[in-house]
């Protein structure tokens, strides 16, 4: 009986020990493992990493999310000055790569995240730096629910400070990329919005939100007329779903009602059918979102101008349109 008590308190020591070291180390580990995560692109190598990231995790008794929540600011604390990098920075492959790997990096690190995000993804960097980041943005919202990936302490400081300016035009073929990427980041995330509920809204502050979106609509609108299809597509979905998203909060849409009703009207004969068919879309759901309080009579020319329009492409050669019309 001795025996065993001095065994079990001598086993007990030596784990409490082993722990106790591999705490010390933890850090360290995770730093070299997410490094050459982020670095090495052969797929036999970032399985591997993964594999001692997740083992890494099992012997802290901890799951992987939380690895990362405990590891991630002293290795983002050690990364170079943003203001120096490039797409191909060691430190920014670092940056990028734990938008692909960390399933909320936007929430849980998201204090010491959003300030490198803001900075790298202002216009003032190069565009192949924010195009990269748009991308890696609407993946990273595709994979979960809003909820279980950003904070909603920090929705509308996103879109004022990484979405809006990088909508605004300017000239030539790299801009215009960045654009297309950023307007379709934007419509991930409003599509990931819409999916709360009525009870979420009031913690997400979407007052806040609402206001930052009356400043993104008439850069929509703009985005709309643009030569590049992706753009005009991308832009007018965006539109839509931010009438859904104000409708769904209720909120009242009849200020901006005859400002978007003239360029979808335009967008039916657009070269594109998936424009022409993302502007019905977007068009039914503005209509459905128009409130009681409308002055019908007072708009009454742009009501008209609304159903004549609409009535001539129930004759449109492409039967689906037709159908879709109706």
């Amino acid at each position: 009986m001795y025996l065993t008590c001095t065994f079990s308190t001598s086993f007990s020591l030596k784990t409490q020990q082993l722990h106790l070291d591999l705490k010390a180390v933890t850090q360290d580990l995770f730093n070299l493992l997410f490094t050459v995560l982020s670095m090495v692109k052969q797929d036999c190598i970032t399985s591997k990493s993964q594999q001692l990231l997740n083992t890494l995790s099992t012997m802290n008794s901890i799951s992987i999310d939380t690895l990362y929540e405990q590891n991630l600011p002293q290795l983002f604390s050690n990364l170079s000055d943003n203001n120096s990098w490039t797409v191909h920075s060691p430190d920014f492959e670092i940056f990028s790569s734990s938008f692909i790997y960390v399933k909320q990096l936007l929430l849980s690190n998201i204090k010491i995240t959003f300030p490198i995000l803001k900075e790298t993804i202002s216009i003032k960097r190069e565009p192949e730096l924010r195009l990269k980041l748009y991308i890696l943005l609407a993946q990273y919202f595709e994979k979960l629910p809003l909820n279980e990936t950003m904070d909603s302490e920090y929705c509308d400081q996103f879109l004022e400070h990484c979405i809006l300016s990088n909508l605004i035009w300017s000239a030539g073929r790299s801009a215009e990329a960045v654009r297309t990427a950023c307007v379709c980041c934007l419509c991930t995330f409003l599509d990931k919005y819409s999916e709360y509920s009525q009870e979420l809204s009031k913690a997400m502050k979407f007052e806040a939100v609402s206001t930052i979106l009356d400043k993104i609509v008439p850069i929509l609108l703009s985005l709309a007329e643009e030569n590049s299809t992706k753009t005009r597509f991308y832009s007018i979905r965006a539109l839509y779903l931010v009438t859904l998203v104000k409708k769904q909060y209720d909120y009242s849409q009849d200020d901006c009602v005859n400002k978007i009703f003239p360029v979808l009207l335009k967008r039916l004969d657009d070269g594109s059918d998936d424009v022409r068919v993302i502007a019905l879309e977007a068009l039914t759901e503005v209509f459905r979102g128009v409130s009681e309080k409308y002055d019908v009579k007072f708009n009454r020319g742009l009501v008209d101008a609304l159903y004549t329009t609409v009535v001539i492409y129930l004759d449109d050669p492409d039967d689906q349109f037709q159908e879709k019309v109706l």
